[in-house]
């Protein structure tokens, strides 16, 4: 869960917004220890910095950010223990005069290199929260799932201002959009520069689901192109690479919390294999 605090108060400070958020992490380990018999569930990463917001595709009304601050953020929170919180340099810098109970950690970072931050356990604030279940309607079916994120854009984004960054990833990804809208294919979600399709979504299930092969097909038919259009395009007279990973399983759709729009979300371990062989793809290719 990305989680970037904005605020139109004039009064506060950069100090507040990482107390705020901080304070934010508490409670959302809080509410799961109400539900699980250990809330070190949660891992949290707090990082400060520049972002770029906007809207990065054809359909749908969200806003995306994107910037090496997303980065550095989602680094912190993979390196992070089971119930604790990492927080950079940057923002434990705004709090030191709140938090007596930070160490200080190393860990090594994809594309960072050796990053400090500093490890603080969360609490749980049992008495705070009144905890009120929602309630979430599930469906789970067989279904192609795909992945796809631009080579090296961390690096890409860093070199250029972050208004030309994302409109490359706004110009890449209304293209991926076209190329879904025209297979009827369910697109998931965008994070940072990670494009999510699925072949089918609980609107279309009930209309597609004896098509099961000739869905996934129409996925890997849909990875082909972003290939051919990302190879299209150049940043600083480069052409941009894109790397794919596809895979087929059991999976699990819902619309999460209370503030909703009309996207589902889709989990289960099908979901977690294709983001992890994503990671692992060579440039310009797409792993099955």
């Amino acid at each position: 869960i990305y989680i970037a605090y904005i605020t139109n108060d004039s009064q506060a400070t950069l100090s507040d917004h990482v107390q705020r958020l901080h304070s934010f992490a508490n409670r959302a380990a809080a509410f799961l220890s109400h539900y699980y018999e250990n809330y070190a569930v949660v891992r949290v990463g707090v990082h400060i910095g520049t972002i770029f917001m906007g809207k990065l595709s054809l359909f749908g009304s969200s806003l995306s950010f994107v910037g090496d601050t997303i980065n550095v953020c989602a680094r912190l929170c993979d390196a992070a223990n089971p119930g604790e919180i990492y927080i950079s340099s940057e923002a434990y810098g705004k709090l030191h005069n709140s938090l007596h109970n930070g160490s200080v950690v190393s860990f090594t970072a994809k594309g960072k290199g050796t990053l400090r931050a500093y490890s603080i356990k969360l609490n749980t604030f049992q008495d705070t929260i009144d905890f009120h279940p929602g309630h979430c309607d599930i469906f789970e079916f067989e279904c192609a799932i795909l992945y796809a994120d631009v080579v090296e854009y961390t690096k890409m984004a860093t070199e250029m201002s972050p208004d030309k960054a994302f409109k490359i990833l706004s110009a890449l990804y209304t293209k991926f959009d076209a190329i879904c809208h025209k297979k009827e294919l369910y697109k998931v979600r965008t994070i940072g520069d990670c494009y999510v399709v699925s072949s089918l979504s609980p609107m279309n299930y009930s209309s597609f689901r004896n098509l099961g092969e000739a869905r996934a097909f129409n996925l890997l038919s849909m990875a082909s192109e972003m290939h051919e259009v990302a190879s299209s395009m150049r940043s600083k007279n480069k052409k941009i690479q894109i790397r794919v990973a596809m895979n087929y399983g059991t999976v699990c759709w819902s619309q999460i919390g209370l503030i909703k729009d009309a996207c589902y979300d889709v989990f289960g371990d099908s979901v977690e294999d294709t983001m992890k062989m994503q990671s692992q793809c060579k440039p310009g290719t797409t792993y099955i």
